[in-house]
């Protein structure tokens, strides 16, 4: 069988196609969805996450986009829908388990609020988007849930928000759920070390 030479180097796949504020995790090109974790590895003080299906998949996909966040005293906050005690309590140990490998300091708070079961008085408007903030000054819009970062095969973007108008808007809903949290619209655990 004749071999066949090609000359020049094998050129290698790049992670992700990547725009002046678009990145796109192409399934064909590889399917390690590597930019989010690279985003929460940059982090040096807070990483904030609004993710109404962050753990949707019951699997370890969720936990692996944190192998690489190492900036020491962070905070890590994680906002979404529908889980009860339980769910996020183990949720929380499991991303602590993989956390505390690179960071000596840190808060870990995830808050889920209920979907049903809230009296009418009590229901507050829940969201659809998934939004990340990386030391309350890099926004980003967000187009797959953490589960779905790690190893992803489908298509999916994220996008970066430069103007302070677009920043405020997710602020301000950030603030709304932080400050609209109480016990009987949903369930908040909170991990640190030391």
């Amino acid at each position: 069988m004749a071999t066949i030479n090609i000359p020049g180097a094998v050129p290698s796949q790049t992670k992700y196609q990547q725009g002046d504020n678009y990145v796109l995790h192409d399934p064909e090109i590889n399917k390690n969805a590597a930019y989010y974790k690279e985003l929460l590895a940059g982090a040096k003080k807070s990483i904030r996450i609004l993710d109404p299906y962050a753990f949707t998949f019951n699997d370890d996909d969720y936990i692996r986009v944190f192998e690489a966040v190492c900036g020491d005293n962070l905070s890590i906050e994680i906002y979404t829908i529908g889980y009860d005690k339980k769910e996020i309590e183990s949720y929380s140990d499991n991303i602590r388990n993989v956390i505390k490998k690179n960071l000596q300091h840190y808060t870990l708070k995830i808050v889920s609020f209920k979907e049903y079961g809230v009296s009418s008085d009590q229901k507050i408007s829940l969201w659809h988007d998934r939004y990340l903030i990386i030391d309350d000054k890099d926004f980003y819009l967000v187009g797959n849930s953490l589960d779905g970062q790690q190893m992803s095969m489908k298509y999916h973007g994220i996008y970066y928000l430069d103007k302070d108008k677009d920043k405020d808007i997710v602020v301000n809903l950030y603030n709304y759920y932080q400050n609209h949290y109480n016990s009987q619209r949903g369930f908040k655990t909170t991990r640190q070390n030391p």
